[in-house]
């Protein structure tokens, strides 16, 4: 998912779109006149003081009367995610939630938008979040160390209710979050957007019935959770294949002397083996061109034939005996897979050449 959030913020946008995070381009309408507000740079870089500070778009009654509004409808936004999603004047809607960091202040959290937030909670899972007691919330606010990953990060529960909590790993929630909301600094100086209480009103004309919402909400959890699950799956996954690569090599270091004089003399017996099967199929090729000469019938040809196939299949079982009856007894409780100690071995011989 970085990577995609990555190629989001790298990837210009064509004239009049807006790229969303999942390869789709809507339609951006641009505003009436040049005389528009300004929007803060969402880049990040470090306030100068090192702290948080706040930028106040509203007048701080409207401020928190839309942040009111913003949080007792969120799960209805998170329930209507693809209907915000095809419409950027819904997409662009500004969210009076101010989110920042101790050491880079608000720089990369600036003015984020209903749209940012949708495309955030879809991409960062831990950010939809039930709890022991099967409770649901969604995380609107981010503040925190990003040195440190100490944090006091703000969720909103179903019925408007908000709590704090630390979360962990914090990189995880803000990085995406900032990454996603700077990708859209250019879109929200160019194209219209409605407010807050205008979506709200938009969406109240075409509310869904108390099972859909219910069954979509259920459905977006239930697809974090999964999601999550299966992020744990790989990165136990990874730990587990780190570990056990650690522990190999430090079995090869143990017994470097058995492994190299066990490798050399199977690499010795292959040679052997080869050079033997070699000469047995230049016979067989010679007995086939006299069988083919008429020098042979048939009946007489198979009991020639058969005694090298022999020799030749008992040439390759002697190798392939030794290749893992001798690997078995060096490492008998443990499997090391025999092109790791070839690779050990042509490594030491090349350290030694150097």
């Amino acid at each position: 998912m970085m990577r995609l959030i990555e190629k989001l913020r790298e990837t210009p946008f064509p004239e009049g779109k807006l790229l969303l995070l999942d390869g789709r381009l809507i339609d951006g309408y641009p505003v009436a006149t040049d005389e528009t507000d300004s929007v803060n740079d969402d880049t990040l870089n470090l306030d100068k003081k090192g702290q948080c500070i706040s930028v106040q778009k509203y007048s701080s009654t409207d401020k928190e009367k839309k942040l009111e509004l913003f949080l007792k409808n969120a799960f209805r936004f998170l329930a209507n995610k693809e209907r915000i999603l095809t419409d950027s004047r819904v997409f662009l809607c500004p969210i009076p939630v101010q989110s920042g960091m101790t050491i880079s202040g608000t720089s990369g959290f600036m003015n984020p938008t209903l749209g940012v937030y949708l495309q955030w909670w879809d991409a960062c899972s831990g950010a939809l979040r039930t709890d022991e007691n099967g409770r649901r919330s969604l995380v609107f606010k981010l503040s925190g160390s990003n040195l440190s990953g100490v944090n006091k990060s703000g969720e909103v529960f179903e019925d408007g209710s908000v709590g704090y909590d630390c979360l962990r790993p914090f990189k995880s929630y803000w990085y995406p979050f900032v990454k996603i909301n700077n990708a859209y600094t250019e879109a929200k100086n160019k194209y219209q957007a409605y407010t807050l209480e205008q979506v709200t009103e938009i969406l109240e004309r075409e509310e869904m019935g108390d099972m859909a919402y219910a069954h979509t909400i259920n459905e977006r959890f239930h697809t974090a959770e999964i999601k999550t699950l299966n992020e744990r799956v790989n990165y136990l996954n990874a730990q587990n294949k780190a570990l056990e690569e650690r522990y190999q090599n430090a079995m090869l270091r143990w017994k470097e002397d058995r492994i190299v004089k066990y490798y050399n003399e199977y690499v010795a017996l292959e040679m052997r083996v080869e050079s033997e099967i070699s000469l047995l199929s230049e016979q067989k090729r010679e007995l086939r061109a006299a069988l083919r000469r008429g020098e042979y019938t048939n009946k007489e040809y198979e009991p020639l034939i058969i005694p090298i196939n022999k020799q030749i299949e008992n040439a390759k079982t002697e190798l392939s005996l030794f290749k893992y009856s001798e690997l078995n007894r060096i490492f008998p409780q443990d499997h090391i897979p025999f092109y790791q100690i070839e690779e050990y071995v042509k490594k030491l011989k090349e350290n030694e050449q150097k």
